[in-house]
């Protein structure tokens, strides 16, 4: 009953941001959480901690910050009470906080504590665990080393998600499969490995077609489209220097390849070998003439890529 309410509460304030309502169901299910537990008040449960972060967040989106932090401080002191052998409420409460902090766009502290989460995990399940838990960390986990520009913290990740999501499911859940695999196109795109990311997304793109049918136009299989045929209708001068062929570029050029020729996203020859690394090449396009500072659809010029 108390999760309900405190489902109810959270969608009351998606919907229509009733927040008088919305915090007294919020409150209601933390109450009723609380009278679950004989200990009440002093309970300890990753419920209860789930129920705290819920709050806190309901408080820190009405501009209430004293409230937040109270309601984050009961989870920490809450932490602090539990255990150290309880492991399993230890990793969901980190897990609540990662995932709020996140939702804020606390990234550095989220990855902290997904990263604790995942220890807890393990020490709960074993340092080999293979369970779902660990698979769904793991992938978010990935997705802030990426965003860090940790390509190879990130490509690990989601390897060993999906080899654990093959190993928990089968093919009994193969749109967890499909989106490690989309995960680790992405990466591989990130380091220049084109047919990689290529062989990914054309396996993740089938998978998803037999979740949702051949002629499904739900998001996954839109977006994973959209990102095969953007590496299927790259430029050949931009494609070249993406994944570091220096001769191939150099060839481009003497055939008088527009030196700055865009892909779909906005990006030039340049901009491209700048983010992955590409140094001889950026060097030779240089020497040609590229400019610098064309800015990529993202508004990101190759200084800035450079720079990172």
């Amino acid at each position: 009953m108390g999760l309900a309410l405190l489902e109810l509460g959270c969608l009351e304030t998606l919907r229509d941001g009733d927040a008088e309502n919305t915090e007294r169901l919020l409150l209601e299910a933390l109450e009723t959480l609380r009278k679950g537990h004989f200990l009440g008040e002093q309970a300890v449960s990753s419920d209860i901690a789930f129920a705290f972060v819920c709050i806190a967040e309901y408080y820190d989106a009405k501009g209430d910050g004293d409230s937040a932090e109270d309601y984050f401080d009961k989870v920490y002191d809450m932490l602090g009470r539990i255990q150290k052998r309880n492991h399993s409420i230890r990793a969901r409460m980190y897990l609540s906080l990662a995932d709020c902090f996140l939702r804020r766009g606390g990234f550095s502290m989220a990855e902290e504590l997904y990263q604790k989460a995942l220890n807890e995990t393990r020490n709960a399940y074993g340092s080999s665990a293979q369970n779902s838990l660990v698979g769904d960390i793991q992938q978010s986990l990935g997705l802030l080393r990426r965003r860090r520009n940790d390509y190879v913290g990130a490509l690990s990740l989601f390897e060993e998600a999906l080899m654990i999501d093959d190993a928990v499911h089968g093919t009994a859940d193969a749109r967890g499969a499909a989106i490690a695999m989309w995960n680790i196109a992405r990466v591989r795109q990130d380091q220049g490995n084109l047919d990689g990311a290529k062989e990914m997304l054309s396996e993740a793109l089938r998978i998803f077609k037999g979740v949702y049918g051949e002629e499904s136009t739900s998001r996954e299989v839109l977006q994973v489209e959209e990102q095969l045929t953007f590496l299927k209708d790259l430029p050949p001068l931009v494609r070249a220097a993406w994944v570091g062929d220096v001769p191939s570029v150099a060839n481009q050029l003497k055939k008088s390849a527009e030196i700055e020729v865009t892909a779909a996203d906005g990006s030039t020859a340049l901009s491209k070998a700048a983010a992955v690394g590409q140094l001889d090449v950026v060097e030779l396009l240089l020497e040609k003439g590229a400019n610098a500072e064309t800015a990529t659809a993202t508004q990101r010029t190759p200084l800035h890529y450079a720079a990172q």
